[in-house]
């Protein structure tokens, strides 16, 4: 583009460079592996990429406690989620009824209509607490056995 001449071309030339990045931004949440949204201070859903879609259906336009537990109303205090005028970013896990488990982050955002939001990545960790539950099983077992063959060692060596 040439020499801005005017107001009115600074303005086009501004929105179109906006809308440009807003656009850029949308593709690279798109393709995320995470999912994402971005959830207003009404609870309403703004935004879900296609991996949200993927692990919970598609939700833009809902709020947060109907898409992702099916409540009627907010979800109190079990969720961080629950005042998304909170200017903190917050991380936690949240295992769901059905057993899946993610890791939760949400930042504050600020939406292209200048309203603060909460953008928040879901990431499963379902297999990984498996892991660590089961690692947790074995240590225990290794920690029983030895000391079985403590005491039977101890039996042996003082009767």
């Amino acid at each position: 583009m040439g020499i801005i001449r005017n107001e009115s071309e600074q303005r086009r030339y501004l929105a179109a460079l906006a809308n440009s990045e807003k656009e850029e931004i949308l593709n690279i949440l798109e393709n995320m592996e995470d999912g994402v949204c971005i959830i207003g201070p009404d609870y309403k859903i703004r935004f879900v990429n296609s991996s949200m879609v993927k692990e919970f259906g598609e939700g833009a336009g809902s709020r947060c406690y109907q898409y992702l537990h099916k409540f009627d109303e907010p979800c109190g205090e079990i969720c961080v989620l629950l005042n998304v005028t909170d200017r903190a970013t917050h991380r936690w896990e949240y295992t769901f009824p059905d057993g899946k488990t993610y890791e939760v982050i949400s930042s504050p955002f600020i939406d292209s209509d200048r309203t603060f939001c909460q953008i928040a990545t879901f990431r499963n960790i379902t297999q990984r607490k498996q892991v660590e539950l089961e690692l947790i099983e074995l240590n225990q077992l290794k920690s029983d056995l030895l000391s079985n063959v403590s005491t039977s060692l101890n039996r042996r060596l003082h009767p």
